[in-house]
C-alpha cells in the first residue's frame, strides 16, 4: 500500500506537473494541422516550421514542401514531417520514414489533428496516476526488501550488544519495522519543504534514522 502511494505522490508532484508543462506547450506551439487519408496532412502555417522546446531543443520540423529532408537537416530534428510522410532518423544513423497517405481509408473525411491531441490528452493523463503505481509498485517493494537486507546486517551486528540473542527471523522483523521512518522520510522528500533532504545530506538522515530506530528495537528493549 505505502509503495502504490508513493508512485501515485511521485506522479503527482513531480512528473505530472512536467508532463502538463510539456503538454501545454505541445499544444501552444503545434501549428494548425488538418488530415485527410487520401492527401495527407494540410496546415495554413508556412514551411518550414520548427518546434523547439525550451528543455528539450527542436523535436520536430513542418515542411509541407519538402519531399524528404537531408541528412543534416534530420540529425537537427528527431522528426521531420512533410505532407505525405514522417522522418525520423535510425540508430544507424540513416533516414526512416513512414507513409501517412492512406488511400481508401477515412472516407475521404478530414480530421482537425490539434483537436483530437487535445481529446487524447484529456483521456489519457487522468488515467496515468494509477498507471504510474501499478508501474512503481513492484520497484518500489523490491527496494524496500532489499534495503531491509541490507539494514538487517546492522541489525546482527547490534544483536551482538545483546546478552540474549535475537533470531534473524526476529532482527529482519524489526529491521523493516526501523526502515517504516525512512519510508516516511521519502514521502517527505517529495513535498516542497522536503526538497533540501534530496541531496547526499538527505540520505545520510535516512540511514542514521533508521540505524537509530534498529537499535532501539534490538538493544534497548532487551530484558535485564
Amino acid at each position: 500500500g505505502i509503495a502504490a502511494f508513493l508512485g501515485m505522490l511521485t506522479y503527482a508532484i513531480l512528473i505530472m506537473p512536467q508532463m502538463n508543462k510539456f503538454f501545454d506547450w505541445f499544444e501552444k506551439t503545434l501549428p494548425p494541422l488538418a488530415y485527410n487519408a487520401e492527401v495527407g496532412l494540410i496546415t495554413s502555417q508556412a514551411s518550414p516550421y520548427e518546434m523547439k522546446s525550451p528543455e528539450y531543443g527542436k523535436l520536430v520540423t513542418f515542411d509541407m514542401e519538402a519531399d524528404r529532408p537531408t541528412q543534416e537537416q534530420i540529425s537537427y530534428s528527431p522528426f521531420f514531417v512533410t505532407a505525405q510522410k514522417i522522418y525520423y532518423e535510425k540508430p544507424s544513423g540513416d533516414i526512416g520514414s513512414f507513409n501517412i497517405v492512406k488511400p481508401g481509408r477515412g472516407n475521404g473525411k478530414t480530421v482537425v489533428v490539434n483537436d483530437i491531441l487535445k481529446k487524447v490528452r484529456a483521456v489519457t493523463v487522468p488515467l496515468l496516476g494509477p498507471v504510474a503505481a501499478v508501474v512503481l509498485f513492484p520497484c518500489v517493494f523490491f527496494f524496500k526488501i532489499l534495503s531491509g537486507l541490507a539494514f538487517s546486517v546492522l541489525g546482527l551486528g547490534i544483536n551482538l550488544l545483546r546478552t540474549q540473542k535475537l533470531k534473524y527471523s526476529s532482527i529482519l522483523t524489526v529491521t523493516f519495522f526501523a526502515s517504516t521512518a525512512m519510508t516516511f522520510l521519502d514521502i517527505f522528500k517529495l513535498l516542497p519543504p522536503g526538497r533540501i533532504l534530496t541531496t547526499d545530506f538527505g540520505n545520510y538522515v535516512s540511514i542514521a534514522l533508521t540505524a537509530f530506530y534498529l537499535f532501539l528495537g534490538i538493544k534497548l528493549t532487551e530484558e535485564k
